[in-house]
């Protein structure tokens, strides 16, 4: 498993830098600059501004040094906000982000798996329409229109939630709902999918044959981790340190029969 991690972190490596390399020259071929705005800047200062970010220099030159800071990672002073760097602008924004997409996707879970499972097991009925339909029209309603019907709903009518901020627990639920039921939905056909695809197996025909004593679907439920990636993370990872224990074990068991076979345990007395 970690050999596998490794090699898809160096494989990451020459994507990177193919991808860093082409959006540099494609920066580079669109018409205008950074310093093109609205306000006529003096050619004076326009130069000065240039020579401070290294744009008066010939073009191999930009991207060695682009490159040079990339590998250190230094992501260069910001053109936007003056006396910042975008390290000091990922920064600040990262950890929200990361928190956002946190409950984002705790919300796609919890809605998304047990709206499938409810959809497979109820396959044809009024439950399995109802959640396909959610599910789809979770999928179909983009988040810049999810977003602002929140808003309008219970932060401007019902005056339940803050429409803006991030300083109140509250603040998250409008966002992480916008984001969270637009994937809420994948993952409710996913796990729909799934089931049905386990549930029709032969081992369930003969777990409900032989009368169980859990419910049939109850064994169907393995397919709902599959649509959750950091339920297959961990799944791979248990059984590859479980394939390593056996391992480990067996060789253990194998010494220890070997040195007890050998003559210097033998108990037989030499004729």
């Amino acid at each position: 498993m970690l050999q596998l991690i490794a090699r898809r972190i160096l494989e990451t490596i020459p994507v990177l830098v193919l991808v860093a390399t082409i959006t540099f020259f494609m920066m580079k071929a669109v018409p205008g600059g950074p310093l093109d705005t609205e306000k006529n800047i003096p050619q004076e200062i326009k130069v000065q501004i240039e020579a401070f970010y290294g744009l008066d220099q010939p073009l191999w030159k930009q991207y060695a040094s682009y490159m040079g800071n990339l590998l250190r990672g230094d992501l260069g002073p910001s053109f936007k906000h003056a006396n910042r760097s975008v390290n000091e602008l990922i920064a600040a924004a990262l950890p929200v982000s990361l928190e956002l997409g946190g409950i984002a996707l705790c919300i796609a879970l919890l809605i998304g798996i047990p709206f499938g499972i409810a959809a497979a097991v109820r396959q044809n009925t009024w439950i399995d329409y109802l959640a396909s339909t959610t599910a789809m029209a979770g999928i179909c309603l983009p988040t810049f229109v999810m977003g602002p019907l929140l808003v309008l709903v219970f932060a401007l009518h019902f005056e339940q939630f803050n429409a803006s901020g991030w300083d109140f627990a509250r603040d998250r639920v409008l966002p992480a709902l916008t984001l969270g039921l637009v994937y809420a939905g994948y993952i409710a056909r996913l796990t729909r999918g799934g089931m049905l695809e386990v549930l029709n197996q032969d081992f369930i025909r003969t777990a409900r044959a032989r009368g169980p004593r859990r419910p049939a679907w109850f064994s169907g439920m393995r397919c709902a981790a599959d649509c959750c990636p950091w339920c297959r993370f961990s799944a791979r990872v248990s059984r590859a340190s479980s394939r390593g224990r056996l391992s480990s074990r067996r060789s253990s068991i194998f010494r220890a029969s070997a040195a007890t076979s050998s003559p210097a345990f033998s108990t037989a007395t030499p004729r």
